[in-house]
């Protein structure tokens, strides 16, 4: 319950930060940002607890925001996983990163000012989206999902049987 709030807490600094900050930003001219790259995203493994701890290149004109997870669930729809939940076998995860320009600088956008950049997570090819209520030449958002956590994988069953079961 606490990491519920404290996620939520987050939640509200960030968008309070957005209201304050962004009708202040200049959007810079000339300092197009056409590539992301975010790295050392450790890949889901059964019992291990999602990564938060990621890379940018050195000289990056970006900076990660925020970093979510998210669970596949029966439905088909992806669901915010608790910061203490533990990858499952067989499951499917998908991690979004926020990203933010630094000041003077911009990302792409096509005429319907939708990001008009490349983004990759761990040098894979990732979806790029606009974050919802932001610019998008202040912000977007980097997602992939993950490959399904490998499955254990029974090989030998031995079965000690003592004399015959009879009455």
């Amino acid at each position: 319950m606490v990491k519920g709030i404290v996620r939520k807490l987050k939640l509200f600094v960030l968008i309070c930060a957005m209201v304050v900050c962004i009708p202040f930003c200049v959007k810079a001219t000339g300092n197009c940002v056409t590539e992301v790259t975010i790295g050392g995203i450790d890949a889901p493994e059964p019992g291990d607890y999602p990564d938060y701890a990621v890379t940018v290149p050195q000289g990056a004109n970006y900076g990660v925001s925020e970093i979510s997870w998210y669970r596949l669930m029966g439905s088909g729809d992806f669901t915010p996983m608790e910061d203490d939940e533990t990858f499952l076998e067989g499951g499917t995860y998908k991690v979004t990163v926020t990203v933010t320009v630094y000041d003077n600088y911009e990302f792409a956008t096509d005429d319907s000012q939708q990001p008009a950049i490349t983004g990759k997570i761990n040098e894979v090819d990732s979806t790029v989206s606009k974050v919802f209520g932001v610019q998008a030449w202040y912000q977007v958002e980097l997602s992939y999902t993950f490959s399904p956590c490998p499955r254990t994988i029974v090989k030998d069953i031995e079965i000690n049987m003592q004399g015959p079961l009879v009455n």
